[in-house]
């Protein structure tokens, strides 16, 4: 039996091949089509198809509204429906799997409680023939709702991480920044309260400097002004490839303010170059930054504690330098998890007990 599954998520460059990749490498897979606003096809992955969704000049409630259509529309000829759950996705997904009496496997890539706390996307999670999500600590707060279908541990694959060109090594390049932040403009990265660190921390080290790497950073231009930064806040835009990871080795340490989160890659991958993270407490960041070891995790909000751990690491280097080393033994220690057969073990499992919770039995 060769599949043919529907895949709905949102649009991203970098993160849909990290999802993708696994998936298109099974044998079962024959074609995966992406119900996703804006086109996304790569050559690398001849069995994925886009499917078109019409533009609508940008309105994003009409383009919603006729992804779900060409969904539900499209539903009946595949084997099995797979969403990135945060809120649109998840429901259409639930939404043709209900009409169609389809398999559907529910991605659950933010947190748990912010899902749960919206009906219709709730509904959706736990409705779940089987649920991937992101680490232990998503899949423990799923299992105390009641569900209790097949969970596995979904990461994204570290092959497309971003490397030094042509072989370049980390200790060889200078460092530039205090503080590096990897992330794109969006409410539940929490901006504002990024910035409040960062104002607090430069009363005590005037010559802090942040770089931020990530798309929408007009609205942050605006922040940086308010809360007058523009002396310790640098906007680069965005960076990608080779260029990020010369970034994160001109960092001295990484700094995640997120509201609330899945496991964001942005980690891993500092610490693949030995930078460590000062983050909160969002998501699986306590699973993936062990406090006091890799960095220091602080509960969201706590602005005066988390500029006070960064100070005490600023000011002893040989805390950065160790908490550098274990952010690098981490990295290895999780690598075998993040690989991309790891990965494709858990999609069979999961494709397994989704078809089965049908009655449809899977063979290779």
């Amino acid at each position: 039996m060769r599949l043919k599954i529907a895949f709905v998520a949102g649009y991203c460059p970098i993160k849909l091949p990290q999802k993708l990749s696994p998936l298109h490498g099974l044998d079962e897979v024959q074609s995966i089509d992406l119900f996703s606003r804006k086109k996304y096809e790569t050559p690398d992955m001849p069995k994925l198809r886009w499917i078109y969704i019409p533009g609508f000049f940008g309105i994003s409630v009409l383009q919603e509204l006729a992804r779900l259509l060409a969904l539900l529309a499209a539903a009946w000829k595949y084997d099995l429906i797979i969403a990135c759950h945060q809120t649109y996705h998840g429901v259409w997904a639930w939404l043709a799997g209900k009409l169609w009496r389809k398999p559907v496997i529910q991605m659950v890539i933010t947190d748990i409680d912010w899902v749960n706390e919206k009906f219709f996307p709730s509904i959706a999670m736990l409705s779940a023939d089987a649920c991937g999500v992101r680490g232990p600590l998503a899949a423990g707060k799923l299992r105390k709702l009641g569900f209790k279908r097949q969970i596995e541990t979904l990461h994204n694959t570290i092959g497309t991480m971003p490397r030094l060109p042509n072989g370049g090594k980390t200790a060889d390049i200078g460092k530039l920044f205090d503080l590096l932040a990897v992330a794109s403009y969006g409410k539940e990265k929490n901006f504002p309260w990024m910035f409040e660190i960062i104002s607090e921390t430069a009363k005590k080290m005037p010559s802090l400097l942040l770089a931020v790497a990530g798309d929408g950073q007009e609205h942050l231009k605006k922040l940086v002004k308010q809360k007058r930064l523009e002396a310790n806040v640098k906007l680069l835009g965005p960076v990608y490839g080779s260029e990020l990871a010369l970034l994160y080795c001109r960092s001295k340490a990484l700094l995640l303010s997120s509201e609330t989160e899945g496991l964001p890659m942005v980690v891993l991958e500092a610490f693949s170059f030995g930078i460590p993270a000062f983050v909160s407490d969002a998501g699986e960041l306590p699973w993936i930054v062990r406090d006091g070891i890799d960095g220091k995790v602080v509960a969201h909000g706590a602005t005066a504690q988390m500029s006070g751990c960064i100070l005490d690491a600023f000011q002893d280097p040989t805390i950065l330098e160790n908490m550098g080393r274990s952010a690098m033994e981490r990295f290895v220690e999780l690598s075998a998890d993040f690989s991309p057969r790891s990965i494709g073990d858990c999609w069979e499992r999961l494709i397994r007990a989704a078809l089965k919770n049908k009655g449809i039995t899977f063979e290779k």
